[in-house]
């Protein structure tokens, strides 16, 4: 029964260390390019990421020292996990819609959510979500290197 423990807890921890590499690569990949250029798809991806790490590390989260700013994006990230949007919209996250038109076809934006209006006229909206925008994607990104450097001290010590 021990080595069951043992066995699972590396599998668990190399796991966890494996798709976190890889939430940082992905991360650093889409955050460094051209916000204008990103494609909507890879947003969407990254947003759904970042909440599985969230979602992985959230017992962490809660025990590390934290700035005030960084208190409030966690929370931003514990009432968006529940599916509730902290208001004013535009301050906190962007919009991902798919829209269709006889003329363009489908397409795929990323837009602040004031500005979907604008929309309504020329293309029938198909689904819009809000997204965690890129300032609050960095800013748990680095609350995720807090959390990920307390797990790798304390492991050492």
């Amino acid at each position: 029964m021990i080595n069951d423990i043992i066995e699972y807890s590396i599998v668990k921890n190399t796991k966890i260390s494996s798709e976190f590499l890889t939430y940082t690569q992905n991360f650093s990949r889409i955050m460094n390019s051209d916000f204008k250029k990103i494609d909507p798809m890879l947003y969407l991806d990254l947003v759904m990421e970042t909440m599985h790490i969230f979602r992985i590390l959230e017992g962490e989260l809660d025990s590390i020292s934290l700035l005030n700013s960084e208190k409030n994006i966690l929370e931003l990230f514990k009432y968006y996990k529940k599916w509730t949007y902290l208001k004013p919209h535009d301050d906190h996250y962007i919009m991902f819609a798919t829209l269709k038109s006889e003329k363009f076809g489908i397409k795929y934006l990323l837009l602040k959510p004031s500005e979907l209006k604008k929309f309504k006229n020329d293309f029938e909206i198909i689904y819009s979500a809000m997204l965690p925008n890129k300032n609050a994607l960095k800013s748990i990104y680095r609350i995720f290197m807090k959390a990920a450097n307390k797990i790798s001290t304390s492991k050492n010590q």
